[in-house]
């Protein structure tokens, strides 16, 4: 089968025979509130941006002569700053939300740049690209690590 015939082939799912599914019932209200609205996203981009911008503020503020991590780390020790504060907006407070956007970007690019390679070879190798995937990710893993440490830090 050509990577074209692929293409046009319908999607399927398989499930195990060992699969099984739970129907829950929702009400009117529940699906209303299932999806936020372009206002609720704008609120939270707002709310971010100002807990980013307070935070910051007082890293740069409270401890001149520390780095911008020790200062963070004595304003959580001093509980001026609380750890779950930063859920969410750490990348944003030590400006590498941009980097890592253009890693994620990178990552998938390269990433899908094999399997177009595979398809036009008429090759499926879906462990090549588990491995391609992993190598890449080893960066991303690190950073995880480094966060999950900071979070475990009191």
């Amino acid at each position: 089968m050509s990577a074209q015939d692929r293409s046009k082939t319908k999607k399927r799912v398989a499930f195990s025979r060992f699969s099984e599914l739970f129907l829950y019932e929702q009400d009117r209200k529940a699906l209303l509130n299932m999806a936020y609205t372009a206002a609720d996203l704008q609120n939270a981009c707002v709310e971010a941006s100002l807990e980013t911008r307070r935070i910051t503020d007082l890293i740069d503020s409270a401890h001149p002569d520390e780095s911008p991590a020790d200062s963070l780390r004595l304003l959580i020790k001093e509980k001026t700053v609380l750890i779950e504060e930063l859920i969410g907006i750490e990348t944003y407070i030590f400006g590498q939300a941009l980097t890592v956007h253009r890693i994620r970007r990178m990552h998938e690019r390269i990433v899908l740049q094999e399997q177009r390679q595979q398809q036009m070879r008429n090759l499926e190798d879906p462990a090549r690209l588990g491995l391609l995937s992993e190598n890449l990710s080893r960066v991303s893993v690190q950073s995880a690590r480094a966060r999950a440490a900071m979070a475990h830090m009191k």
